[in-house]
């Protein structure tokens, strides 16, 4: 999979460039729990829930927004 060419930015990071999604998406699915009431929702329904709602283009602001809080 490092052989592909959509994976050539993230083989030339640093480990300090590098960002879980899995980490951002439990950051996600906290504050959005603590602001609505999903009832017993687990981690593993949340993030299969918003992988089949959405597309990576929907998600492109928050690219953005991390984009720019880590280029400093």
């Amino acid at each position: 999979i490092l052989d592909d060419a959509r994976m050539s930015t993230f083989c030339s990071a640093s480990a300090m460039q590098v960002i879980s999604g899995k980490f951002w998406l439990a950051m996600l699915f906290h504050y959005v729990k603590s602001k609505y009431n999903l009832g017993a929702i687990t981690f593993e329904s949340f993030a299969f829930r918003v992988a089949n709602k959405c597309s990576f283009d929907e998600m492109s602001g928050l690219v953005e927004e991390v984009k720019v809080t880590y280029s400093k």
